[in-house]
């Protein structure tokens, strides 16, 4: 039995198979930067679309952000807290507005994002 066409493609391994091809790769992991407490880290990691993570917690409340990683010509970011999860999407070009102030760079959270707690924002900014 002859295979005529395969391709295989390994996203975690080092080895990649691509149309009966062999190539190793030599690429790192992206490690994502623990920020902890500190926006200015946070924010100086969105404005370059480098994965991060930031984190803030009082008493039984909490926030997590990432930024996940730059997806075509949008930064993509998660936000968790106690009120749900939303994932949004920066555009590249608009990256350099972001600031401690304005983390979506000027956008209005519900164009950009998605998720139950984009919707429970969004539930806030209409009443």
């Amino acid at each position: 039995m002859k295979i005529a066409y395969l391709t295989i493609v390994l996203f975690l391994g080092s080895v990649f198979v691509i149309s009966g091809c062999t190539q190793e790769t030599t690429s790192l992991p992206v490690t994502e930067k623990d920020c902890g407490s500190d926006m200015n880290c946070y924010v100086d990691s969105l404005k370059t679309c480098s994965p991060a993570k930031h984190y803030v917690s009082e008493g039984d409340q909490f926030a997590q952000m990432r930024v996940l990683l730059l997806e075509g010509t949008v930064c993509k970011t998660e936000w968790k807290s106690n009120g749900g999860e939303m994932i949004c999407e920066i555009p590249q070009s608009d990256l350099s507005k972001v600031s401690e102030e304005d983390l979506t760079a000027g956008y209005i959270v519900t164009e950009i994002c998605s998720g139950s707690l984009a919707d429970q924002l969004a539930s806030q900014i209409q009443t």
